[in-house]
């Protein structure tokens, strides 16, 4: 039995009456603030389940307490973030408050739990449901809206370039035809081409022959007699010159693009050049039939632009897009398509066998292949969800814009898909529902 003397008399107890405070306090949210003023909720904080937040709230802070109060200076407090935190925080009774700032859009949990002064801790705590809303950029029905005016501006291109592309083709398909329907000397007096000349193995011009003379570097009684070097820039002649000695020396046609500065300008040419049967003045010479491409030249830029737009658009979109001909046959598989499903489009462009690959299951393919039949009479699917196998096994739940492409008469020559990865979003939904 101990003994203490004190100023009310003499306290008196055994060892074996001092005992640890057992008693597992409770714990509860005493107030929520935002930007560090506290706010009134429709129901106390300590009652609610769930906490509804837009984008704009940025900072906000929970208060908590123990509802134990043997010696409440002691009591200890772990709170965490489910979704945001890595671990419990632990503080003292002096720091009851959490705060968090800049938070992402989506579900998180507000977990807390406290320990009496003697170290015993109420494991189950109190919790809390957080739904931060996203700006209205950064929803889904705006990104669609994006992607649909995306989808109008690459059809548009696809067009024009087609038709650069037709006006390209008919060009050359008119030289072709122009070039090979000329013979040597009489269809060179009968129908003469934008410039045309006769070179002597040295370079020199022998005879000079131009329906424009603008496209000529100058007048022709200039230039003949005088040598490639005596007109153009040394690099220019030096290329113009090989051209010339390698027609001779091989024997053959010899057919090139280049480009000089002429009277009118800078002009592209398509050069052709053929060696003479008999020599010149006892030298080898070639017959040099060259036609102004400069259009041509600007055609085929545009139509490269164009094509470097409309590629760029399509692999830096961050949704899934793939295109498919008449056959069902993949033609374009950008890089979003690639990163969600894990197949590259080495694996997929040509063929239809990713169909088999993310839906392995045929039921599951069969039943959702009609369900898109069903839907796509209209031409147009909208908000079709189904869940893919990715190529690293996990499974993925997409949400599906499709659209048949048109010809000009009105003929299906193909579809276009647009996918959104909402995954997450589905088991954020399936975690509040649960």
């Amino acid at each position: 039995e101990l003994f203490f003397g004190g100023p009310d008399g003499i306290i008196h107890f055994f060892h074996d009456d001092i005992i640890e405070n057992p008693h597992a306090p409770p714990v509860v949210l005493t107030s929520f603030s935002k930007f560090n003023r506290q706010v009134q909720l429709t129901s106390p904080i300590w009652i609610l389940e769930n906490l509804n937040l837009t984008y704009q709230d940025r900072v906000f802070a929970f208060e908590f307490s123990a509802l134990d109060f043997s010696d409440p200076k002691k009591n200890r407090y772990q709170y965490k973030l489910d979704g945001f935190d890595q671990s419990w925080a632990e503080v003292a009774s002096d720091r009851r408050i959490a705060t968090y700032t800049n938070l992402d859009a989506g579900s998180y949990v507000f977990r807390v739990k406290a320990a009496n002064n003697d170290g015993v801790w109420n494991e189950e705590g109190t919790s809390i449901r957080i739904a931060i809303t996203p700006p209205w950029w950064d929803t889904v029905w705006f990104n669609l809206l994006s992607l649909f005016i995306f989808l109008l501006l690459a059809l548009a291109v696809l067009k024009y370039i087609q038709k650069l592309r037709f006006e390209v083709k008919e060009r050359k398909t008119a030289e072709n035809a122009l070039r090979e329907s000329k013979s040597l000397l009489t269809s060179f007096t009968q129908a003469l081409p934008d410039i045309s000349f006769i070179f002597d193995e040295e370079g020199k011009y022998i005879k000079v022959f131009a329906t424009q003379t603008e496209l000529l570097v100058a007048d022709p009684e200039r230039m003949e007699g005088s040598n490639l070097s005596d007109m153009l820039p040394a690099e220019t002649a030096s290329k113009l010159l090989n051209v010339i000695q390698q027609t001779i020396s091989t024997n053959l046609p010899t057919t090139f693009d280049y480009q000089l500065e002429t009277r009118s300008g800078k002009r592209w040419f398509q050069g052709r050049t053929s060696p003479m049967k008999t020599k010149i003045d006892g030298k080898h010479a070639v017959v040099w039939i060259s036609f102004d491409i400069t259009n041509r030249k600007k055609s085929e830029e545009k139509v490269r632009q164009l094509s470097q737009f409309q590629e760029s658009i399509i692999d830096n979109a961050n949704i899934w897009l793939n295109v498919l001909d008449e056959n069902s046959n993949v033609v374009i598989w950008n890089k979003a398509a690639e990163k969600i499903s894990g197949y590259s489009r080495e694996e997929v462009i040509g063929g239809n066998e990713i169909f088999l690959w993310t839906y392995p299951d045929e039921n599951y393919r069969n039943e959702i292949t009609q369900k898109a039949a069903e839907i796509m009479e209209g031409d147009e699917v909208r908000d079709f969800e189904t869940i893919i196998t990715c190529k690293d096994g996990s499974r993925k739940t997409i949400s599906w814009y499709s659209r048949n492409v048109h010809d000009d008469n009105h003929k299906s020559i193909g579809s276009i898909a647009l996918g959104i990865d909402i995954t997450e979003r589905k088991q954020a939904e399936n975690a509040l529902i649960n």
